[in-house]
């Protein structure tokens, strides 16, 4: 699991993984953008990215996001650990 913060205009781009994503927004919004999509994130959400697909996080907002971010390892998906 991993904090992050993404200030107000920035990009942050998230390369594939071998397990999904799971992505929670703590504070503030973020558009969370994949190749042909982009969806809106606000506080309290939370967004499931599957494995193989690559994303990145824009701050479009006046003030900084604070995102928590875990990944469940592909051989691991199944059992429902995360590192």
């Amino acid at each position: 699991m991993t904090d992050v913060l993404v200030a107000p205009g920035a990009w942050a781009r998230l390369d594939m993984a071998l397990g999904e994503h799971r992505v929670e927004l703590i504070s503030g919004e973020i558009s969370v953008v994949f190749t042909r999509d982009r969806r809106t994130m606000s506080a309290g959400e939370t967004q499931v990215i599957p494995a193989g697909i690559a994303f990145g996080l824009l701050n479009t907002v006046g003030e900084p996001t604070h995102l928590r971010i875990s990944v469940v390892a592909a051989q691991l998906a199944g059992a429902g650990v995360t590192r």
